[in-house]
């Protein structure tokens, strides 16, 4: 049971993060996904998103976000490598 613990919280904080993004406030968007995906650094989906929220004022964590994709999902290494020149275009 304990183990299953990390990502019972993680989706506690998935959950959070799409309704705060849902009321506009990205701040609490960013925090509660960041901290989903420290609880499970296997959720491609998360890293994905959080990646893109930080492309608008934080880029140094956006870049540094995909990069951390690309180590960590060689299997989306495309899909990453498209959506991290796309945020820097």
């Amino acid at each position: 049971a304990w183990v299953e613990l990390p990502g019972v919280r993680a989706a506690l904080f998935l959950e959070r993060a799409a309704e705060a993004q849902r009321a506009g406030d990205i701040a609490t968007a960013l925090l509660a996904l960041g901290t989903a995906y420290e609880l499970d650094p296997g959720n491609y989906a998360a890293g994905l998103t959080l990646a893109r929220l930080y492309e608008g004022g934080q880029p140094a964590l956006s870049n540094q976000t995909y990069a951390r994709l690309l180590a960590e999902h060689p299997a989306r290494r495309e899909e990453t490598a498209q959506a991290w020149l796309r945020a820097l275009l």
